[in-house]
């Protein structure tokens, strides 16, 4: 046998490293690119469907949504009010709230009958509308809404009467609504239509009806009539919630069962987007609660459900997502979960949100919350949505 001479034992070991330094990154290549490829199959898929009966577009949602893993994170930004505030900064009892082009926030305080106006940063700039019955004042008033395209604010008033301000706060005029009719809510879309909710006078035909008229109160159609499901008095009973959207959409839902529908400008139903839910079962406490102050002939006349609505009620954002308010609950009861569709309409995740969120603009979500001794802040999250 031929002896091996240090040298060639070196040059044998060199070769073979060599070798190696060219089939190494071969094999980890090969090996990133198995993983990248699992990843890719490994990516949720949804799992609903959309379909179009006649002019509408269904899209049908399965239980679960497409991500099960956190899609954003909220990093508070703002706050105004609250037990420590001073002077202007003290509110009464608020809601809603609108926030303009420019970020200035418009909190209605339905104590005071006033609307306090605050800049993007916070700071207090004026106060709009009094108590009173006479031009520029507010009585019993309930919602407001603000009227991009005039750049009017709108304040609609539970004794029948809709207060129109410029967004400085000058007074322009009342409108008063629909003698013999008993209006429930009302708002002004950005084409300065006014939509308003109404209960039926006559007590032998309990619906609820959504009307929209004109700028001068012209009827133009009645967008949904929803008959009221029970004789008694129900506090869990399904009840209709809309909101519009910035295109001037009108966003219905009657959380009978989990349905929204979307109405364009030109008043026809486009869309509807569904999902499977499983019902919460209404509790004990929660009945309880409603009976607490009431009187033996109220009492009597109740009729609770065993499980509670579809949902509560939605927000929405900029971008044509929609935000729902479910009956379901985390953090020990201290946040309801919320829905997230995105704009076409699938299902896409959770949220665990504070009360009440009211609008999500520009990647800022706005919130009224209240602590526990019922002092009322304005709160302002930056949005931070996750890759997915």
């Amino acid at each position: 046998m031929k002896a091996l001479s240090l040298n060639s034992v070196r040059k044998d070991r060199n070769s073979a490293l060599e070798k190696w330094g060219y089939i190494c990154p071969l094999f980890l290549l090969l090996f990133i690119s198995a993983g990248a490829s699992a990843r890719a199959e490994q990516k949720p898929q949804w799992k609903g469907s959309i379909t179009k009966e006649g002019d509408v577009i269904v899209i049908r949602n399965p239980k679960e949504p497409l991500y099960k893993e956190p899609v954003l994170t909220l990093e508070e930004d703002l706050s105004i009010g609250g037990a420590q505030a001073k002077d202007e900064y003290v509110f009464s009892r608020i809601d809603p709230l609108m926030v303009d082009e420019l970020d200035n926030i418009f909190v209605l305080d339905r104590k005071e009958n006033h609307i306090k106006v605050f800049d993007k940063s916070g700071k207090y700039i004026k106060v709009i509308g009094r108590r009173g019955q006479g031009p520029g004042e507010l009585d019993m008033a309930a919602m407001i809404s603000i009227n991009a395209g005039k750049n009017e604010l709108v304040v609609w008033q539970m004794n029948g009467r809709l207060a129109f301000f410029t967004l400085d706060g000058k007074f322009l005029r009342n409108q008063m609504l629909i003698a013999g009719e008993l209006p429930l809510n009302a708002k002004v879309d950005p084409l300065s239509n006014i939509i308003l909710t109404v209960g039926a006078m006559d007590p032998n035909k309990k619906c609820v009806t959504v009307k929209k008229y004109d700028s001068n109160m012209n009827f133009i159609r009645d967008l949904k009539k929803t008959p009221i499901l029970k004789a008694g008095f129900d506090p869990f009973e399904p009840y209709p919630y809309w909101d519009i959207d910035s295109n001037g959409y009108f966003v219905y839902g009657f959380p009978k069962d989990y349905t929204i529908e979307i109405w364009d400008t030109q008043n026809r139903l486009i869309r509807k987007i569904e999902r499977a839910y499983d019902p919460v079962d209404v509790t004990g406490d929660e009945r309880e609660r409603y009976l607490k102050n009431l009187s033996p002939g109220l009492k009597a006349k109740l009729d609770f459900s065993a499980a509670h609505s579809a949902f509560q009620r939605f927000f929405l954002d900029d971008q044509g997502m929609v935000f729902v308010q479910t009956w379901e609950k985390a953090e020990a009861g201290k946040k309801f979960i919320f829905d997230i569709f995105d704009k076409q309409g699938k299902f896409m995740a959770r949220v665990p949100l504070k009360q009440k969120p009211q609008l999500l603009k520009k990647n800022k979500l706005y919130s009224i919350e209240e602590d526990e001794e019922g002092y009322q802040t304005v709160k302002r999250y930056a949005v931070n949505w996750l890759n997915q």
